[in-house]
């Protein structure tokens, strides 16, 4: 038994531990939230993929999962080291900017970690295009997070549902009206980690509830302000959104 399964044995016996190395998400943005969310679903044994153009400044280690000795590489190389070195297992890296034709669409889950409305509304362009022409190994399932300070929002979205997806779109007109957050205050760490521990939820209890009967809730819509360790706004999906997932 190599260090890796020793390692995982600590969960062996959860509902989801043999459903997550089956199912393959992938996270469009390495930086304060995707770069801890990589290493927390990595832990829970997904098959993960990251994808990001940038390198490593100093400005990062203020709240990037990234050391001193990081600085000037590229993200998606420097937590994949990181992660390796943690777990025992390596991501899949892509080190280039979104684009329409990326890698992502054969994941079962695409996480949205981007600090940029532009990318995201280039995300859900891609993901409706190939769900519309029944590309049937694309991702239906849609997670955005947002987090500024101590004040974060998640969203998981059911790329195939109209009325959601324009929920969606009218959020993100919404933020191209609002001034970015000044930027020395645009992140911590602690939230960073606490918002990466419960997109990795999310994704623990879609792959239980994929064969298991009592289902586990996923949220549609999450609105969390840390400084209060509140929960502000929140709502349940009632739809199975597990269900476009094809495990083996």
């Amino acid at each position: 038994m190599s260090w890796t399964d020793i390692t995982k044995n600590r969960f062996a016996s959860a509902s989801w531990a043999e459903n997550t190395k089956k199912i393959g998400i992938a996270i469009i943005g390495v930086g304060g939230i995707g770069s801890w969310t990589a290493l927390f679903l990595k832990r829970a044994d997904f098959e993960v993929s990251v994808m990001d153009e940038d390198k490593v400044e100093l400005t990062n280690l203020g709240g990037q999962l990234f050391t001193i000795r990081d600085i000037g590489r590229y993200k998606t190389v420097a937590v994949d080291d990181l992660v390796y070195n943690l777990t025992g297992s390596s991501l899949t890296t892509y080190t280039e900017r979104f684009n329409t034709s990326s890698h992502f669409l054969y994941s079962s889950i695409v996480i949205s970690a981007v600090d940029n409305v532009e990318t995201r509304y280039n995300i859900l362009d891609t993901l409706r295009r190939e769900a519309l022409n029944d590309n049937f190994n694309s991702p239906k399932i849609l997670i955005d997070a947002g987090l500024e300070a101590e004040f974060f929002t998640l969203r998981t979205i059911n790329i195939l549902d109209e009325k959601e997806v324009e929920e969606y779109l009218g959020e993100l007109d919404e933020l191209e009206n609002v001034k970015a957050t000044m930027c020395s205050y645009k992140q911590t760490t602690h939230v960073a980690a606490i918002l990466a521990g419960m997109i990795t939820t999310q994704a623990v209890n879609i792959a239980h509830n994929l064969t298991n009967e009592i289902k586990r809730p996923i949220h549609k819509h999450l609105v969390y302000n840390a400084t209060y360790n509140k929960v502000i706004q929140e709502k349940y999906r009632e739809d199975e959104i597990w269900a476009s997932i094809q495990i083996k």
